[in-house]
């Protein structure tokens, strides 16, 4: 009766098993949950990168216009060849980094519709966010703080210090 002190010894195995167990289950959990947020983290590069991409559309069309406004201005007399230079160079580099924000749009589509579809292919993609607006995608402090008090990691916290006291109770 000593040796195993009511049967104390035996109910510690069971009570750390069945702890074991939720230790498992938050831990799928928080795997699930990294999965979550690394698609979110594609999907939101992937509409910000659609939305510099536009942006720099836009840029791009103004630059051009600008350049046909100083080139008419030239004609004119009253601006000087200088200045042409300086809008032609404002436009390259615009469209370098229209060039530079296409590519990254593109490769944010090809991994979007890999985790889609599950392959990666070799294909053009054409995939345009549903969003134009980002402004949804805001979160409320008051929901932020929700969310951390609810989370696994305050039970995951929990839990290992109930398994080390057992652990210690049976040293």
């Amino acid at each position: 009766l000593l040796q195993n002190s009511y049967g104390i010894i035996e109910k510690m195995t069971l009570n750390q098993a069945s702890l074991s167990r939720e230790f498992a289950l938050i831990k799928v959990q928080e795997d699930l949950e990294d999965l979550i947020v690394n698609y979110t983290d594609v999907y939101l590069d992937w509409v910000f990168s659609y939305g510099a991409l536009k942006n720099l559309k836009e840029q791009e069309k103004k630059a051009l216009d600008q350049v046909a406004l100083v080139e008419k201005q030239l004609k004119r007399g009253s601006l000087e060849p200088l200045d042409l230079a300086q809008a032609n160079q404002n436009l390259s580099s615009k469209r370098i980094l229209l060039i530079q924000a296409d590519d990254l749009f593109s490769r944010h589509s090809k991994r979007i519709s890999s985790l889609m579809n599950g392959r990666v292919s070799a294909e053009e993609v054409n995939l345009v966010p549903v969003i134009d607006s980002l402004t949804a995608l805001e979160v409320k402090e008051a929901d932020a703080l929700a969310y951390i008090y609810d989370s696994n990691t305050y039970a995951l916290l929990e839990l290992q210090e109930q398994i080390l006291t057992l652990d210690s109770l049976k040293s």
